[in-house]
């Protein structure tokens, strides 16, 4: 399940950091799950178990795309988009986005 792949790659990351005493903090600095692949229920879903999850271990995250409106051009997939953004094209929030509002403050 991608709820273990995102608890396992916080440990395996953070095991890295640890084993050669980096002075940087872990950061994800891009991530995302676009809704060509997930529906946006299941999108929401797995962005809450993330926050959730770098919450508690303290590591600042970015969801990779805030609006479907600021995706390349070239990254439009047939159908419309690949729909990786908070906010749709038509400027109307995904169920994303209240899943991780409360994080984002």
């Amino acid at each position: 399940m991608q709820e273990d792949q995102i608890k396992t790659a916080i440990i395996r990351e953070k095991a890295l950091v640890a084993k050669y005493d980096n002075r940087w903090p872990l950061i994800i600095g891009e991530i995302g799950q676009p809704t060509s692949e997930v529906s946006e229920e299941e999108q929401a879903r797995l962005a809450r178990v993330l926050y959730t999850e770098t919450t508690k271990n303290k590591i600042p995250v970015t969801w990779y795309y805030w609006s479907d409106e600021r995706m390349p051009k070239d990254w439009i997939w047939s159908g419309g988009n690949a729909n990786w953004g908070l906010i749709r094209f038509d400027g109307t929030e995904r169920p994303i986005f209240n899943a991780i509002k409360e994080f984002l403050k």
